[in-house]
């Protein structure tokens, strides 16, 4: 019988120990194996940004007697327009119920339905012409006066009739709970901060804006706060009555639109209303950080207006208050001495 070597066991177990030390150090380098699969970094899931609640919309007047105004300052967003007779009228939007006091109140104006109706708000106002309440009533928006806000607008003694109506928090909290929570389903405009400002813009830290012919209010950069600072020319700095500091908007945005003489008859004095082409598009201009940028805006039926540099981005606009100067067409900011 020939001789037949015996498996040499030793060896083997040699082998298979070597084998498992290779394959854990691959396995803790993070190799994996031919063939397998490597497992996929899960993508965190969007988050949708929480719903805006509907502004309240206040009516707030801009004659010499109603300066200073109260909480002007602490809108979200104010929009300014010619009414009759070359005054102006302040739409001031409040996300949230305002605290402090507010006013005066004053009437509605054809595009002031238009506002509340776009931003899907509801109107605190004094009344208005013929006309503005019976289009205000077929409109469908929601809109309290004097009388149907049961007490969330009154009436104080250190000023003199009609530039003494008023609202504060404390009296619009029981106007709120009748309404319900309300949130529309459009979002604010994203911000920019001032030291990222883009390329394109002309410095221009004094301006004034032609809201009509009478209303030419001066604005200037202050480097301090970031916000721009009015000066109204028979009246001096504008304050607010509020906290008796200058009213500072962060960012204003120039909105030329079409204005037409409106078919009624808006006061006393025979003056006809004005109406203006809220939903519209065009060119514009945009202030913000003591520099001036040229815009293109557009005005859909509902939500704010998209505003975009001529590169099609989105105009820069800074965190805080947003002034929105509704103007006619072909006029612009002007350098201010």
């Amino acid at each position: 019988m020939g001789y037949r070597p015996m498996p040499n066991c030793h060896r083997s177990t040699q082998l298979l120990a070597l084998a498992a030390v290779v394959a854990a150090a691959v396995a803790a380098c993070g190799g994996s194996s031919a063939g397998s699969t490597p497992t996929p970094t899960p993508k965190p899931t969007p988050t949708a940004p929480p719903p805006l609640a509907a502004p309240w919309i206040v009516q707030v007047e801009n004659q010499a007697d109603a300066r200073p105004q109260a909480g002007l300052s602490t809108a979200d967003v104010v929009y300014e327009y010619e009414t009759e007779g070359g005054i102006s009228r302040f739409s001031a939007l409040f996300f949230q119920t305002p605290t402090a006091m507010v006013g005066p109140i004053r009437s509605a104006r054809l595009v002031t339905i238009k506002l509340v109706q776009a931003y899907k708000g509801t109107l605190l106002y004094s009344g208005g012409s013929t006309y503005v309440v019976q289009q205000l009533g077929s409109s469908g928006v929601r809109q309290y006066d004097e009388t149907s806000a049961e007490g969330a607008l009154f009436r104080v003694n250190s000023r003199a009739a009609p530039h003494n109506l008023y609202t504060d928090g404390s009296h619009l909290t029981p106007l709120a709970q009748k309404v319900g929570a309300q949130t529309v389903d459009y979002h604010l405009w994203a911000r920019t901060p001032q030291t990222t400002l883009p390329k394109g813009g002309t410095p221009m830290p004094k301006f004034s804006v032609p809201v009509s012919d009478s209303e030419n209010p001066v604005y200037t950069y202050d480097t301090a706060t970031g916000g721009y600072q009015r000066t109204e020319p028979d009246t001096g700095v504008l304050n607010d009555n509020d906290t008796q500091a200058p009213w500072e908007a962060k960012t204003i945005v120039v909105l030329p639109v079409s204005v037409t003489i409106a078919p009624e008859v808006e006061d006393v004095s025979g003056a006809h209303g004005l109406d203006f082409a809220l939903v519209s598009g065009g060119p514009g201009q945009i202030a913000i950080g003591g520099q001036v940028f040229p815009i293109n805006f557009g005005q859909s039926p509902t939500g704010p207006p998209q505003l975009t540099l001529s590169n099609g981005t989105a105009a820069p606009l800074a965190p805080g208050q947003v002034l929105i100067e509704l103007v006619a067409t072909g006029k612009t900011i002007q350098p201010a001495a």
